[in-house]
């Protein structure tokens, strides 16, 4: 979504990140489940009908980098969630059961490292508002 140029941007304070590849992290066996990726499409729907999302900043989705990932996580588990795509489901029903109530599924590397990368996103974007004003 274009920033047009009447609409600049210290008028919007208020920043959005939006991107359908977080949707694609979706439990395989429970339509039901808490972290239904139609819950997003729902609030983003909801943002958008009401002309909210138009007043905001709104920005794609970014991947984390593993050394913001790092200061967090240790490399085997890194690696673990971005590899755990590419592995058979039997693998992944494996290794979600070993983490209690977490699922995943084809999405879920690339969800996960847009949504971390995400959160960085909006936290930078935050500190250089408050430096430049």
């Amino acid at each position: 979504m274009a920033i047009m140029e009447e609409d600049a941007p210290k008028r919007r304070r208020v920043g959005l990140i939006y991107d359908d590849r977080m949707c694609n992290h979706a439990d395989p066996d429970d339509d039901d489940h808490v972290e239904n990726p139609n819950r997003i499409r729902a609030i983003w729907d909801k943002l958008n009908a009401s002309g909210l999302a138009q007043r905001c900043i709104v920005s794609n989705g970014k991947e984390a980098k593993d050394n913001h990932l790092a200061l967090v996580h240790s490399e085997k588990h890194i690696e673990l969630i971005k590899n755990i795509s590419s592995r058979n489901n039997s693998t992944m029903k494996r290794t979600a059961e070993k983490l209690d109530s977490i699922f995943f599924n084809e999405g879920s590397s690339e969800a996960s490292s847009l949504a971390a990368g995400s959160v960085i996103q909006v936290c930078t974007s935050m500190c250089i508002y408050t430096l430049d004003n």
